[in-house]
């Protein structure tokens, strides 16, 4: 994750104080993401580890990591739709954007 925090914070030339609040808002946001999903598989408890080890749950999911693991082979190309990339290019770094990149980065990116 510190690659993307260091683009969102970077990427603008921010001053210090504008870093730390960018880098501040980024990391709450992942905070509290990651304490309600605690949160919820405590409240689930056995039941989300019994549901997690259906045969065709972890089927399809070992089925998705393969298929995103194709382009690092070079089978085929993921990009993000070319209005969507401009936009984002467009705007500057904002706490909400970072709130918003750490809300719905969490899962793929928590390995980095």
């Amino acid at each position: 994750m510190l690659p993307i925090l260091a683009g969102l914070v970077m990427g603008n030339g921010a001053s210090t104080r504008r870093g730390l609040v960018l880098a501040g808002a980024y990391v709450l946001s992942m905070a509290l993401v990651y304490a309600a999903l605690g949160v919820v598989a405590a409240l689930l408890g056995a039941s989300l580890q019994a549901w997690l080890q259906q045969p065709w749950l972890l089927g399809s999911l070992a089925a998705l990591f393969v298929l995103l693991a194709l382009p690092m082979f070079g089978a085929f190309e993921l990009q993000l739709p070319t209005f969507v990339r401009d936009r984002l290019s467009a705007q500057a770094a904002t706490p909400v954007a970072a709130i918003c990149m750490a809300r719905y980065c969490w899962g793929p990116c928590r390995a980095c």
